[in-house]
């Protein structure tokens, strides 16, 4: 056991982040905020799979910083506002790009809605009315990616070695199998939250109450272009993951490959996807793919 973990990444997985955010939407924030949150104290982790990382480290924006108080308050922020404008530039073409029959109701006829994401009525969250003004809304999404990057440094308190835990738990640093405790809990925790947020996926799927701001089954000579141009260039990214992967495992020790199919792999896809997007947008004439204040449900 020991020998296999010794190849693996000495991190836990980023993506698996939200499944310990997200539970916090009950405190009324969106939940694409502390998603969103959640994932940037580690963007100068990916950002060096892609070569990257350096540029950031001449500005002061290195690993440390970023899972730091000031870099929660300030870098993390700024990661979070860059990444949910990247999100509501895709959202919409990721949707339409979707398979016609996870997007109808039992009853066959497609979901779809002018208002925005949530088919529910707005601002209404867990039975309760909650305050929907612009202004409000903006401050929960600035305090969910806030929360979101808080939640991901504390769960790396529990799970790397030389952390709180490791350093003040006696089980954390004992062996227990021939691992010690807080490599389980890294471990567990990665492929777990990894779970538990593609199960979150797929119930939304199949629940199918959101649809996308610009409608996610749009018909028309703009899908004709709009819907094939995404779901080329999402495939042309899976086909370029697969690609930096295979070259990874060919070329580096597995612990690296590891690493680089889960970093850099997922980089490519989204940049297949931003291209799919902006072909999407451009061909429905989107004027404004992100117009709205973000919602707190």
């Amino acid at each position: 056991m020991a020998a296999f973990a010794g190849s693996l990444p000495d991190v836990p997985y980023t993506l698996s982040h939200p499944a310990f955010a997200v539970p916090l939407r009950r405190l009324g924030l969106p939940a694409t905020a502390l998603a969103i949150g959640s994932l940037t104290p580690d963007v100068p982790l990916w950002a060096d799979a892609i070569g990257g990382g350096a540029v950031l480290e001449t500005i002061g924006l290195t690993y440390a910083f970023t899972h730091s108080p000031t870099g929660v308050l300030t870098a993390c922020l700024a990661f979070g506002l860059a990444l949910w404008a990247w999100w509501l530039v895709v959202r919409a073409p990721l949707y339409d790009a979707l398979p016609k029959r996870w997007l109808t109701g039992a009853s066959g006829a497609t979901l779809s809605s002018s208002r925005g994401m949530e088919a529910k009525e707005p601002g209404v969250v867990g039975g309760r009315r909650r305050p929907t003004g612009a202004p409000v809304r903006w401050f929960a999404a600035v305090a969910g990616l806030w929360i979101g990057a808080a939640s991901h440094a504390l769960v790396d308190e529990l799970t790397h070695e030389g952390r709180w835990a490791h350093s003040n738990v006696a089980w954390f640093a004992q062996e227990h199998a021939g691992l010690a405790g807080v490599k389980w809990v890294q471990y567990v925790g990665s492929i777990g939250g990894a779970l538990i947020v593609a199960g979150y996926v797929l119930w939304w799927l199949r629940a199918r109450r959101r649809v996308a701001e610009e409608g996610t089954a749009a018909s028309g000579t703009d899908s004709f272009v709009g819907r094939p141009a995404m779901r080329a260039d999402v495939a042309a990214g899976i086909a370029g993951a697969a690609i930096v992967a295979l070259s990874a495992i060919a070329a580096e020790p597995f612990s690296h490959a590891v690493f680089r199919a889960l970093t850099a792999g997922v980089l490519v896809v989204a940049a297949g996807a931003t291209i799919g997007a902006v072909a999407w947008h451009v061909s429905r004439g989107t004027r404004r793919p992100f117009n709205s204040a973000p919602r707190v449900s």
